[in-house]
């Protein structure tokens, strides 16, 4: 066995994310273990949308979290092409809705607490597994599946 941990600039858009899944499949023989995280730059651009919405800016905060779906709408599109995405647009959809919920209501309040704020390290890391994952599938690997694993 042999663990593979892809984040950041590596699964920072399509390509990237087709290089990682290369590497993997090239690994195959050794039953890898893959952990991904956050595309390239999500992180801060999370934070940035909850210290938006926390310091009361709900359109600013929303447009922000516009941009990051679209940015994963492309990404997800371009590599699983359009009857895959079909299927994972709904889920994706889904989150992105939360998301836009959840900072509507730190903006009402005018405040980002603790709560709300480990919610993005959810989404985060949720899309590019998920993503990976449909990857493997693809691909007809063998044996792949999604788990998420958090510490707090």
């Amino acid at each position: 066995m042999i663990v593979m941990k892809f984040g950041g600039t590596s699964v920072q858009g399509a390509a990237a994310i087709d290089r990682a899944a290369a590497i993997v499949r090239g690994r195959q023989a050794e039953k890898p273990v893959v952990v991904v995280s956050a595309l390239s730059k999500v992180t801060d651009a999370l934070l940035a949308t909850g210290r938006a919405a926390g310091g009361g800016d709900r359109d600013g905060a929303l447009e922000l979290a516009r941009s990051l779906r679209e940015r994963h709408y492309n990404t997800a599109s371009e590599l699983l092409g359009t009857g895959v995405f079909t299927g994972f647009h709904g889920e994706l959809e889904a989150e992105f809705d939360a998301l836009d919920e959840l900072l509507r209501g730190i903006a009402a309040v005018g405040e980002l607490t603790r709560g709300p704020a480990t919610w993005w390290f959810h989404l985060e890391n949720v899309f590019p597994a998920r993503l990976f994952l449909l990857l493997c599938k693809r691909a007809v690997w063998t044996r792949c599946m999604w788990m998420r694993a958090i510490c707090w």
